[in-house]
Protein backbone atom coordinates (compact mmCIF):
# COMPACT_ATOMS: atom_id res chain seq x y z
CA UNK A 1 0.00 0.00 0.00
CA UNK A 2 1.51 3.21 -1.56
CA UNK A 3 -0.68 5.61 -0.62
CA UNK A 4 0.50 9.53 -0.85
CA UNK A 5 1.57 10.97 3.05
CA UNK A 6 -1.08 13.92 2.27
CA UNK A 7 -3.76 12.07 1.30
CA UNK A 8 -4.06 9.75 4.14
CA UNK A 9 -3.50 12.72 5.97
CA UNK A 10 -6.62 13.88 4.63
CA UNK A 11 -8.61 11.16 5.28
CA UNK A 12 -7.50 11.22 8.76
CA UNK A 13 -8.42 14.35 8.87
CA UNK A 14 -11.77 14.12 7.50
CA UNK A 15 -12.94 10.97 9.55
CA UNK A 16 -11.59 12.60 12.57
CA UNK A 17 -13.68 16.02 11.44
CA UNK A 18 -17.03 13.63 11.49
CA UNK A 19 -16.66 12.38 14.67
CA UNK A 20 -17.25 16.27 15.94
CA UNK A 21 -20.53 16.45 14.18
CA UNK A 22 -23.43 17.53 16.38
CA UNK A 23 -25.04 13.97 16.34
CA UNK A 24 -26.61 13.78 19.84
CA UNK A 25 -24.98 11.10 22.10
CA UNK A 26 -24.78 7.32 22.61
CA UNK A 27 -26.62 5.99 25.54
CA UNK A 28 -27.17 2.32 27.11
CA UNK A 29 -29.44 2.10 29.83
CA UNK A 30 -28.26 -1.20 31.10
CA UNK A 31 -24.23 -0.35 31.33
CA UNK A 32 -22.58 1.50 33.84
CA UNK A 33 -22.10 5.71 32.11
CA UNK A 34 -18.66 5.27 33.13
CA UNK A 35 -18.74 2.74 29.99
CA UNK A 36 -19.87 4.92 27.57
CA UNK A 37 -17.20 6.86 26.75
CA UNK A 38 -14.64 3.61 26.49
CA UNK A 39 -17.30 1.74 24.19
CA UNK A 40 -17.78 4.74 21.80
CA UNK A 41 -13.72 4.91 21.19
CA UNK A 42 -13.25 1.26 21.06
CA UNK A 43 -16.68 1.40 18.01
CA UNK A 44 -14.76 4.71 16.81
CA UNK A 45 -11.51 2.71 16.34
CA UNK A 46 -12.13 -0.24 14.48
CA UNK A 47 -14.93 1.62 12.55
CA UNK A 48 -11.97 3.88 11.64
CA UNK A 49 -9.60 0.85 11.14
CA UNK A 50 -11.67 -1.19 8.89
CA UNK A 51 -12.69 2.35 6.54
CA UNK A 52 -8.68 3.04 6.43
CA UNK A 53 -8.66 -0.49 5.20
CA UNK A 54 -11.53 -0.40 2.28
CA UNK A 55 -10.20 2.70 1.47
CA UNK A 56 -7.14 2.07 0.79
CA UNK A 57 -8.18 -1.86 -0.90
CA UNK A 58 -10.33 1.14 -3.59
CA UNK A 59 -7.42 2.87 -3.96
CA UNK A 60 -5.37 0.01 -5.03
CA UNK A 61 -8.28 -0.99 -7.94
CA UNK A 62 -7.37 2.94 -8.79
CA UNK A 63 -5.15 2.89 -11.97
CA UNK A 64 -1.73 4.47 -11.84
CA UNK A 65 -0.30 7.70 -12.45
CA UNK A 66 -1.85 11.45 -12.59
CA UNK A 67 -5.40 11.96 -14.44
CA UNK A 68 -8.25 14.31 -13.44
CA UNK A 69 -10.58 10.71 -13.48
CA UNK A 70 -7.91 9.47 -10.79
CA UNK A 71 -7.96 12.76 -8.86
CA UNK A 72 -12.00 12.55 -8.74
CA UNK A 73 -11.73 8.50 -7.84
CA UNK A 74 -9.80 9.38 -4.83
CA UNK A 75 -12.43 12.30 -3.89
CA UNK A 76 -15.04 9.75 -4.46
CA UNK A 77 -12.82 7.25 -2.43
CA UNK A 78 -12.55 9.55 0.13
CA UNK A 79 -16.14 10.38 0.36
CA UNK A 80 -17.30 6.62 0.57
CA UNK A 81 -14.94 6.31 3.75
CA UNK A 82 -16.34 9.00 5.67
CA UNK A 83 -20.02 7.50 4.95
CA UNK A 84 -18.76 4.27 5.54
CA UNK A 85 -16.80 4.72 8.98
CA UNK A 86 -20.16 6.62 10.22
CA UNK A 87 -22.09 3.78 9.26
CA UNK A 88 -19.73 0.99 10.83
CA UNK A 89 -19.55 3.14 14.00
CA UNK A 90 -23.35 3.37 14.60
CA UNK A 91 -23.99 -0.44 13.65
CA UNK A 92 -21.10 -1.15 16.44
CA UNK A 93 -22.91 0.76 19.49
CA UNK A 94 -26.27 -0.13 18.29
CA UNK A 95 -24.84 -3.86 18.16
CA UNK A 96 -23.53 -2.73 22.29
CA UNK A 97 -27.04 -2.32 22.93
CA UNK A 98 -27.03 1.68 22.83
CA UNK A 99 -29.12 3.99 21.58
CA UNK A 100 -28.46 7.96 20.10
CA UNK A 101 -30.29 10.72 21.83
CA UNK A 102 -30.23 13.93 20.16
CA UNK A 103 -28.94 16.55 21.76
CA UNK A 104 -31.33 19.88 21.90
CA UNK A 105 -29.62 23.12 20.74
CA UNK A 106 -28.46 25.37 23.99
CA UNK A 107 -30.83 28.61 24.47
CA UNK A 108 -29.66 30.92 26.00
Amino acid sequence: MNLPKALLISLALALISTCAGPEGRWENPDRPQETWLRDEASCRRDASDKAEREFARDQQRTPPGYSRTRTYTTSMNAYEAEKREKELFARCMTANGYVRVEQKPRTE
